[in-house]
């Protein structure tokens, strides 16, 4: 894996897809970034952050008491991960498997205990911001 996978903002028409591997600093400074969003991070995110913690260091500290869970929680951001699973059949017998590429909101990834225990099961890849909240948010 190469140092700047997971490091990219894209947007479409309705989402902005941001890499779990940028620095909120590395957000603020890159040309894609919705001013409204640079806005949010300064003035919301950074009380419980700081500039050069990634996307995924700080969902791992993540509480539901938090202020930046809040602030994520209204902007109705989604996550998309890969999830390590085991299940065991009736016969006893384990079967292991990767969940690719699951969509999960963030009050379902803070709320889980195990994503927290395990961060190596539970990797963040991706933080998908909606439009419509983020145009609704106010500063």
């Amino acid at each position: 894996m190469e140092y700047q996978d997971f490091k990219y903002i894209m947007g479409d028409v309705s989402k902005i897809y941001i890499g779990a591997e940028m620095s909120y600093a590395e957000i603020c400074a890159h040309d894609f970034a919705p001013f409204k969003l640079i806005a949010i991070i300064e003035q919301y995110l950074y009380k419980e952050a700081s500039p050069d913690m990634t996307l995924k260091e700080h969902l791992l500290a993540m509480t539901k008491n938090s202020f930046s869970y809040q602030t994520l929680h209204h902007l109705k951001v989604s996550l998309k991960m890969n999830i390590y699973s085991q299940t065991t059949d009736r016969h006893g017998r384990t079967a292991e498997k990767w969940l690719i590429d699951q969509i999960v909101d963030v009050d379902s990834y803070v709320g889980e205990e195990s994503y927290h225990q395990y961060p190596e099961h539970a990797i963040v890849t991706e933080l998908i911001i909606k439009k419509l909240p983020l145009m609704m948010f106010s500063i």
